[in-house]
């Protein structure tokens, strides 16, 4: 019902803008528009209550956004009583419902307490349902090598392949996923629905560390008699670790609410979901920030370009819920370390380079309501970021150390 109401309300809006009437009024003398008797009920006088003024009904500017695009959710929410107004839903329901006679509504309304919800004291509330019923799942192909050469090498090498997949996208605190909402009834009967990749998921992550004692020196393969050449030269010995992983995954959010009161995701423009994976890359961007996306995926404004990407604008339409994988990270740290005696002491010397060629690692990241990692299409800073892994990595770091023994 309200949603026929809705669609009516957009037509109306239409052709009252184009007479520069910014409403949605089916009363403006415009040719054309539809009766609104939801509206009427939530905007007019009830009893003693007046009629609200125009700009807190058919001329509110949230309300007008939402009809244009396409949030019946939400504009359904706000009638419901969100945020702590009953204004509407009490002229709606009237007297017959003991709050809002409390309120002062002394006339019976046109419509049930219960017409936008079960349970009308929760108004403008969700209905929660405590359960335990979240989960994660990781499937993971782990290869390790090993090997020691001649004495000199040693290395290890370990690369894991995985998938973890959950109920629950978030990175929020345990309080608020604890809280976390089904996407709609759909989803608590169908948990297929909800499900997307673990926030911090790794598809693909390499690790080797190495020692390689250098052949020079006395005892080595190319010995050094002259002990002061040896006591610089010989008996070195240097040490790495590389790393290197995929991205992260995130959430292609609209910010739009046409599908209840949770994002709707987005709309694909003749571009596969694979497509979009392949023009996830890191180049410069605008005003000092890095873009993680392909330019051409960014529109004039800032925005993703619909070309592409666009948002869900018909009531109740759903996009596609979809997750890619950021930029991937690499590092490598590198050691160089010598151990020598002198007389009855043994003193070593070693130089540590973390971060050996300053790499900065760019992450997608901002964390938004329910989400975890988000990457909004309405954003005029699509794609961009300043946001980096060197708060963990740090810059490169170059640490000499000096110890003695007796």
């Amino acid at each position: 019902m309200f949603a026929h109401e809705f669609r009516n309300a957009q037509r109306n809006l239409a052709p009252n803008q184009t007479a520069d009437i910014n409403s949605f009024s089916p009363n403006t003398g415009v040719a054309g528009l539809a009766p609104l008797p939801i509206f009427e009920a939530a905007f007019g006088s009830r009893g003693s209550q007046a009629a609200l003024p125009a700009a807190s009904s058919y001329a509110n500017g949230t309300f007008i956004t939402s009809l244009q695009q396409g949030e019946a959710g939400a504009l359904a929410n706000a009638l419901a009583g969100a945020s702590g107004n009953s204004s509407y839903l009490c002229r709606m329901v009237g007297s017959t419902f003991g709050p809002c006679a409390a309120l002062g509504y002394n006339a019976p309304g046109s419509y049930p307490s219960n017409f936008f919800q079960v349970n009308p004291f929760a108004a403008g509330q969700p209905l929660n349902l405590l359960t335990g019923d979240g989960w994660s799942r990781y499937n993971g192909l782990q290869l390790q090598y090993r090997q020691r050469y001649a004495g000199s090498l040693t290395m290890v090498a370990n690369y894991t392949y995985a998938r973890t997949w959950t109920n629950r996208y978030s990175d929020s605190p345990a309080t608020q996923v604890s809280n976390l909402n089904p996407l709609t009834i759909w989803s608590v009967r169908d948990d297929a629905f909800n499900e997307g990749p673990v926030e911090y998921s790794v598809r693909h992550a390499f690790q080797t560390y190495w020692t390689y004692d250098l052949p020079f020196g006395s005892g080595r393969k190319i010995g050094i008699d002259n002990p002061i050449a040896n006591a610089l030269a010989g008996g070195w010995t240097v040490s790495s670790i590389v790393r290197l992983q995929s991205g992260r995954p995130f959430y292609l959010a609209s910010g739009r609410l046409t599908f209840n009161q949770y994002d709707a995701g987005v709309v694909l423009n003749g571009i596969a979901v694979e497509d979009l994976q392949k023009m996830i890359k890191v180049s410069p961007g605008p005003n000092g920030t890095e873009l993680f996306v392909d330019p051409t995926l960014i529109g004039p404004d800032g925005r993703a370009n619909p070309q592409y990407l666009s948002s869900p604008t018909t009531a109740g339409e759903h996009g596609q819920r979809i997750w890619l994988y950021g930029p991937r990270f690499w590092n490598v740290d590198l050691g160089v370390a010598k151990r020598f005696k002198a007389g009855r002491s043994t003193f070593s010397v070693e130089v540590l380079f973390l971060d050996l060629f300053n790499n900065t690692n760019f992450l997608v990241g901002n964390q938004s309501g329910d989400f975890g990692f988000n990457a909004n299409i309405n954003s005029t800073t699509f794609g961009q970021t300043t946001s980096t892994t060197q708060t963990a990595v740090g810059p490169r770091n170059v640490q000499l150390r000096f110890l003695a023994g007796w």
